[in-house]
């Protein structure tokens, strides 16, 4: 059997020219348009199709559901003319573009013609032996390495693409047009700035001021416009019945997505279907493929709030019981990028802090739709027992003014660089890792191991789910804190000498007298006498110090050097201190 594979691109050097949300949007969405386009045009049959797994309806659809769902290649049995297709396919877009940037036609195709690239491997042979368990492994490296070929662009002075991405409605000129991909994807909306992403709660609580001031003072995205965006936010606010300032509200978060352990769980599918087809004939591997583009659409779904638009309905209405939302920007298969607001909170008419989501909530959300799908699968469920998979997440939360393109480079670095570099301890990686960079320079990282076995993310969770309505309290804390790590680490290494009391029975009843010594104040505690206990914030910070020192011990000075155990007990507290450094930025009211 003969085997065409493409690659399309490039896809860096488009990302380096978006200086705006919509932009970053519009790049994705570019790419995976021309793959769709190219798809319609070879009018091959689905089945024919080893990647991407499609449907028709996929193909009908410009905006279901509003971000990009294909991915830039993809390999297709026989030797069709993906050429004269691409060449099509990229003529059609550039005289759209042409269009829309009221520029001549034929200087658009010749600069178009030489910025987009495409790699093609045409006719190769798999025999029958290696082809399915090896037709996606031996194939994808081969377009991997085309890819480094990318030619010079000699138009590459022309800014007419940057100036394509970049299009918004003319100033005081109400309804007029964003770019060609967005009223294909929107139709009648526009993609957010940082600013209304990050404030995106207000719009979903239907604050009455809201839309006009979005409309008013962020239409040109200009810094005074922002600036009296986020004055009338603030004023605004102070009257409100539902919602309070809060810093966050001048924050977004850009989250990147990999899946974990999915090049041996392909092999090992790939295995069975050629040893045992499944009873009723289907192959694993074909039904992988199906899931995986579910729970691209039904991650998508859940970024974007729930909300579909109308028309689209394939599998039935989805909800979720988040109110936080974001914006999806790509989802291709177990790979995601999205923009989120960092927190929701929920107030009483009082003011009073009564509940918050922040944007672990959402990725917990979304760990469970791809629980659904790989995890919980009948036919998944006992494979992924032997060959774990699992998601990890690098996310960058930023000041609404911090470069985008910076803040980008953060969180594929907390995913590639970190999240996604197995630690010795966890061959799994399953992690969530989160760079922060406020304004004025605050910055910290958190690094955790995700469910079921992280018991210091579980910790962290309970942690961040209590209620804290003093927004300065938390920041009360850090200096007795800060000033005991030396106990903390007399703590850490203790070591069991009873054989009835193990290490970490005796560690914990430590952390209880640290904390019961250290914050007995009235304003610790509640109840009195033998009643007596801390507030419940308290009770799950000393969990989390439990579980820290526990899943993460410190070593015997018999098996390292003091240095480096004092050295493992400052990475304990800097976990810890990351924790409360966040949880003190979603609840603090300051600018």
């Amino acid at each position: 059997m003969k085997y065409t594979a493409i690659s399309i691109g490039p896809i860096y050097p488009t990302v380096l020219q978006a200086k705006s949300t919509k932009a970053f949007w519009a790049v994705s969405y570019l790419f995976s348009y021309i793959m769709k386009n190219m798809l319609r045009e070879l009018n091959l049959p689905v089945e024919q199709f080893v990647v991407p797994y499609f449907d028709e309806d996929d193909l009908s659809n410009d905006h279901y559901p509003v971000t990009g769902l294909f991915h830039d290649q993809f390999i297709v049995e026989g030797t069709p003319d993906v050429h004269g297709v691409f060449d099509t396919v990229v003529q059609e877009l550039a005289d759209a573009m042409a269009r829309d940037l009221k520029v001549d036609q034929n200087q658009v195709r010749e600069y178009c013609k030489s910025y987009f690239n495409l790699h093609v491997i045409s006719g190769i042979e798999l025999d029958e032996d290696t082809l399915e368990d090896s037709i996606i492994h031996s194939i994808s490296p081969l377009i991997d390495t085309a890819e480094l070929t990318n030619r010079i662009n000699p138009l590459g002075n022309e800014t007419y693409l940057q100036n394509f991405l970049e299009m918004r409605p003319e100033k005081g000129k109400a309804g007029s047009k964003y770019n060609y991909l967005h009223r294909k994807a929107f139709q009648y909306r526009n993609f957010p700035s940082t600013a209304e992403i990050a404030t995106e709660e207000l719009r979903t609580k239907k604050e009455s001021f809201y839309a006009s001031a979005v409309e008013k003072y962020l239409q040109d995205e200009n810094v005074d416009g922002q600036l009296e965006f986020y004055r009338t936010v603030r004023a605004e606010l102070e009257r409100s019945k539902h919602s309070r300032y809060r810093k966050y509200l001048k924050h977004y978060a850009i989250v990147e997505a990999d899946g974990d352990g999915f090049g041996n769980f392909i092999k090992t599918l790939a295995e069975r279907d050629r040893k045992k087809p499944l009873a009723n004939g289907e192959k694993r591997m074909d039904r992988f493929s199906k899931n995986t583009l579910q729970f691209s659409r039904a991650a998508t779904i859940l970024i974007n709030g729930g909300n579909r638009e109308k028309g689209t309905d394939k599998e039935g209405e989805i909800s979720f019981p988040l109110k936080l939302r974001g914006h999806a920007v790509y989802a291709g298969g177990d790979d995601l990028l999205f923009f989120s607001s960092v927190a929701y909170s929920t107030f009483d008419e009082a003011g009073k802090l009564t509940q918050q989501e922040t944007i672990f909530d959402l990725i917990e959300a979304i760990d469970a739709v791809f629980d659904q799908y790989f995890t919980h699968d009948p036919v998944f469920g006992p494979i992924i027992e032997e060959t774990p998979v699992s998601m990890s997440y690098g996310i960058a939360i930023s000041y609404y003014k911090f470069p985008l393109a910076e803040a980008k480079e953060l969180s594929h670095k907390a995913l590639a660089d970190i999240a996604k570099k197995t630690p010795k301890q966890s061959p799994l990686k399953n992690r969530v890792v989160l760079e922060f960079r406020g304004h004025s320079g605050d910055q910290f990282t958190l690094n955790l191991r995700k469910h079921p076995t992280g018991k210091i993310y579980q910790a962290f969770r309970k942690l961040s789910h209590s209620v804290v309505n003093d927004s300065n309290y938390i920041n009360s804390l850090m200096p007795t804190l800060e000033k005991n790590i030396g106990t903390f680490y007399g703590i850490g290494s203790t070591k069991s000498t009873t054989g009835g009391v193990s290490n970490e029975e005796l560690r914990n009843s430590k952390w209880d007298h640290f904390f019961k010594e250290n914050f007995n104040e009235s304003v610790h505690t509640t109840g009195s006498g033998e009643n007596k206990q801390l507030i419940p914030f308290l009770r799950h910070l000393k969990a989390v110090f439990q579980a820290v020192y526990s899943e993460s011990p410190i070593p015997s000075e018999l098996d390292s050097k003091q240095e480096d155990a004092q050295n493992h007990n400052l990475e304990n507290w800097q976990t810890i201190s990351g924790m409360l450094k966040f949880i003190s930025f979603i609840h603090n009211k300051d600018n």
